[in-house]
């Protein structure tokens, strides 16, 4: 049954795949074509980590299709559906294990980010591959997924700190903290370049985060619709009134399943942490706290299950959200990405040139 919703998961990951690139996947696109020197020690201007730019950068060498290029995160996307369903067996039983797989397969947010030519679904996985080791206690196994977590996206420290909170396994995860030791030089490079981005760039560091006040319900609210809106505002208000205190009760009576705490230190104490780093350092943004959107189903997941002989409905009443989302995202071009390739095409035909 497992491979039937991973066939669904990428079937519904492949829809709309031949959107144009944006420009921050453009950006990426360029930088993986470097050579691999270049992608190590020539991005000062670049704040992120090198591993998503040299895994697209050995992919391309197959191809440089929009498609083609999309395909890579698809992979990822669907494999880390399958880790979920790994950690959810592991933790609770078949059936959690099974419903928690479908509902990340269904996942509107997901469903995007694992479209996106950018490090978002190889976060997940590796954030998934991380928890997975270390809920089975595989050290070694540990070790790996979680250093490769943080050459994908420095915003994995706050996962690392927080599986340190809750098991105080300090020599494991300062062994994880060692493998990264190499690339701090370059590390601290791009954070001075990122510092000073600000006084040339006056207002940028706004634009990196989310006013605090409403990140945390917005947070929440992409989760679980994903990158849509609705209008008028009264009705995205209203909207996600229902799926706050939906998704909410679902949350609620998951904490009182066993084996139900690492779940929730992974998905609550990575968010309220940049939530309070985000006072001193623009950060907090839906999407830089993707590595908690496995755990946030796996809640829904297990509060379904413990609604008893009405956990049906629970599952359909995530699926609907989930579709419904997933729907306005099809079906409006306002929600998916800019077209650039239209543009390029289009503006030269049009333009007007003055001699």
């Amino acid at each position: 049954m497992i491979w039937v919703i991973l066939f669904l998961a990428t079937i519904l990951r492949l829809v709309n795949i031949n959107q144009s690139l944006w420009l921050d996947e453009a950006s990426q696109a360029i930088m993986s074509q470097k050579f691999i020197s270049y992608i190590i020690f020539e991005r000062s201007g670049d704040f992120h980590p090198p591993l998503s730019y040299i895994l697209f950068h050995f992919w391309m060498m197959l191809g440089t299709s929009e498609i083609w290029l999309r395909i890579l995160p698809v992979i990822f996307g669907v494999a880390t559906v399958f880790i979920i369903y790994k950690i959810s067996q592991k933790l609770f039983n078949q059936k959690i294990a099974m419903i928690s797989a479908a509902l990340l397969a269904t996942a509107p947010y997901h469903i995007y980010y694992s479209q996106e030519i950018r490090m978002y679904s190889f976060v997940l996985f590796f954030a998934s591959l991380s928890m997975y080791y270390f809920l089975t206690n595989k050290k070694v196994g540990y070790i790996i997924g979680a250093s490769l977590l943080l050459y994908t996206h420095y915003m994995g420290v706050f996962l690392l700190v927080a599986q340190l909170l809750y098991k105080k396994n300090w020599k494991l995860v300062g062994l994880v903290f060692l493998a990264f030791i190499p690339w701090l030089p370059f590390f601290w490079q791009q954070l001075s370049s990122g510092i000073n981005a600000n006084q040339y760039l006056p207002g940028w560091g706004a634009l990196l985060s989310l006013d605090p006040i409403k990140a945390l319900p917005l947070i929440f609210i992409k989760f679980s619709i994903g990158r849509v809106s609705f209008e008028p505002p009264i009705l995205y208000a209203i909207i996600s009134a229902v799926v706050f205190g939906f998704f909410g009760f679902l949350i609620f009576k998951s904490i009182k399943s066993d084996n139900i705490k690492p779940i929730l230190v992974w998905f609550f104490i990575p968010i309220l942490l940049v939530w309070l780093v985000s006072f001193m350092f623009p950060m907090d943004q839906p999407f830089r706290l993707l590595f908690c959107l496995p755990a946030f189903y796996i809640l829904l997941s297990v509060g379904a299950g413990q609604l008893g002989r009405f956990w049906r409905l629970g599952v359909l009443g995530v699926v609907f959200i989930s579709i419904s989302g997933l729907l306005v995202y099809w079906t409006n071009p306002k929600f998916q990405r800019e077209d650039w390739k239209k543009a390029t095409r289009e503006i030269p035909q049009n333009a007007v040139f003055a001699w």
